[in-house]
């Protein structure tokens, strides 16, 4: 499954006033993931073929007028019976839960996916409400991993740079314990060194690598195959950082195959992030749209049929064929495997018996 996480700096375009949703290139990129998380929307974001969960702030004035702020999270039509909203989590606007069922996911415990933003500390929306993320992102964690009933995966901007820092306790020797945390956990040795470009540290730095030690929570950044030196994720014009981060429980970190830092574009000072994670999950049929998936064929294999096979394959009606296929230029991947497949299925079915397909 793909999760991307993107602060996109309001839905719409500065200054053609268009929907971003319907440039190519940021469509491309949401399209790209089965899970999609975005901050600064402004406004709410819909996009063909996704489920769309909102969490909007209010103006203040009573007005409509909002200029900050508004996160989104897009999910794929095809994971909608296995997700939840979770609304009982929090009632703050910067932060939006859904939860993936294990009965879908096939996981041993369901999983949140929390999309959060984190306004930066000087900012007019933290001084006015008197908000600190990070407590309220705390607390948000501390619920969904009490009892341990949850595997969290967390994305989002959370304007925190914390440089060389550690984000994790070091180990102690076999023989000797920390005096103030007791036996030390080995999860330093699980997620190992993080690498990273940004050296550079800010007011939120505390806050947030105590969020991240407090909860045992693994930084993805740097880390995970992809993005091995841990790339910037925002550039402005007085210099890079790293403020987007992908985070997950340490019980499922070890689910993550990759994490890259996607190219920077003209929407938005922030580049997409986009982990990869192995979860499976099982698309079903869509009744409604007359499509019948026939079960593929299974050949029963013998001595006998190895040798039709390699007879078979002699023949020019079928040399022919394959002829054909490595001449005509490769416009579309998915016709060109489909047409492979038939004319294996085509050889293979004249060459061996076939058994009758399994139903479980």
């Amino acid at each position: 499954i793909a999760i991307g996480s993107w602060n996109i700096q309001s839905v719409i375009e500065g200054k053609t006033k268009e929907n971003k949703t319907s440039f190519n290139d940021f469509s491309d990129i949401i399209c790209k993931h089965d899970i999609m998380c975005l901050q600064e929307t402004i406004k709410t974001v819909e996009l063909k073929g996704y489920q769309t969960y909102s969490n909007l702030r209010k103006s203040s004035s009573g007005t409509n007028r909002v200029s900050h702020g508004g996160i989104v999270t897009l999910v794929s039509k095809k994971l909608s019976p296995g997700i939840e909203r979770m609304n009982h989590i929090t009632k703050s606007t910067e932060i939006l839960a859904i939860k993936l069922k294990k009965s879908f996911f096939h996981t041993q415990k369901d999983v949140c996916v929390v999309n959060c933003y984190a306004s930066p500390k000087n900012s007019r929306y933290y001084q006015i409400n008197n908000y600190d993320p990070y407590e309220e992102l705390n607390n948000v964690v501390q619920k969904l991993l009490k009892d341990d009933k949850f595997s969290v995966v967390i994305c989002g901007d959370f304007n925190a740079r914390f440089g060389d820092t550690l984000d994790y306790i070091p180990s102690c020797s076999d023989t000797s314990e920390n005096l103030l945390f007791g036996p030390q956990s080995s999860l330093s040795e699980v997620i190992g060194e993080r690498n990273h470009t940004d050296k550079c540290s800010n007011g939120y730095k505390d806050d947030f690598v105590d969020f991240i030690i407090g909860n045992e929570l693994c930084i993805a950044n740097g880390r995970v195959l992809g993005d091995i030196f841990g790339n910037t994720t925002c550039i402005k014009y007085n210099g890079c950082s790293t403020v987007d981060y992908a985070i997950t429980s340490s019980n499922i970190f070890d689910s993550c195959i990759s994490f890259e830092v996607l190219p920077f574009t003209i929407h938005s000072d922030h580049c997409p992030i986009s982990l990869q994670m192995n979860l499976h999950f099982d698309v079903p049929l869509d009744v409604g749209s007359g499509k019948v998936f026939k079960i593929p064929p299974r050949y029963k294999i013998t001595d006998e049929g190895i040798g039709n096979l390699k007879d078979t394959q002699k023949l020019s009606s079928y040399t022919e064929k394959l002829d054909q296929l490595i001449e005509n230029d490769i416009v579309n991947i998915n016709d060109f495997n489909s047409s492979v497949i038939s004319l294996l299925n085509e050889i293979s079915s004249t060459a061996f018996s076939q058994t009758k397909p399994s139903l479980k």
